[in-house]
């Protein structure tokens, strides 16, 4: 084992020096190639893999999902779980970031009190932003009903809670946006 001296203390343990700064991934070493450090790096730039935007009217079902995506390792950004966090803070310019910048997607869980609402449609809004310049699908829209998302172009694909065929459940819903998280975490490291 190497030792370390840093600021008059030590360190024990195995020291892993990578190819690029930084650390890439979770501690281990890289895969012999710079492009591996760079895709970590990109996917570590995110707080959150998951930032959950809905209306307090679908707060029962949301919650549910919520608690589904952590159990699966997802770290989930959930409003209601950071109040004492934005406690005298901004909420609008907070979340606006938090949608904008800090979570790998967003999960909007849209229904009628969705579109109503200015909060929620800033939050999608910012996400909808984020998809133009980053050139990718950061958004994962959830339809509560039958209202959609009026700045979202109609060809995006959806996630139909309740429709015609039938009802998701909470943890289909969970299930759907598991796979896309994972399915993009997956193929940036390829």
């Amino acid at each position: 084992m190497g030792n370390i001296t840093i600021n008059m203390g030590t360190m024990n343990g195995n020291i892993i020096q990578t190819d690029c700064a930084g650390n890439c991934g979770s501690g281990k070493e890289p895969e012999n190639s710079k492009e591996r450090c760079s895709q970590d790096k990109e996917l570590q730039k995110y707080e959150f893999d998951i930032a959950v935007s809905y209306s307090s009217a679908e707060k029962k079902f949301v919650s549910r999902v919520v608690k589904i995506l952590k159990k699966e390792g997802l770290r989930v950004f959930f409003a209601p779980d950071c109040e004492e966090e934005f406690m005298a803070r901004n909420m609008i310019s907070e979340f606006y970031g938090i949608y904008r910048y800090r979570s790998m997607f967003v999960a909007a869980f849209v229904s009628k009190s969705y579109v109503e609402g200015d909060i929620t449609m800033n939050e999608a809004s910012a996400a909808i932003i984020r998809e133009n310049d980053e050139k990718r699908n950061c958004l994962i829209p959830i339809y509560m009903d039958d209202a959609k998302l009026p700045k979202l172009d109609p060809d995006i694909n959806y996630i139909p809670v309740n429709g015609k065929n039938g009802s998701l459940t909470e943890i289909e819903t969970a299930d759907k946006i598991i796979r896309i998280v994972k399915g993009y975490v997956r193929g940036r490291e390829k």
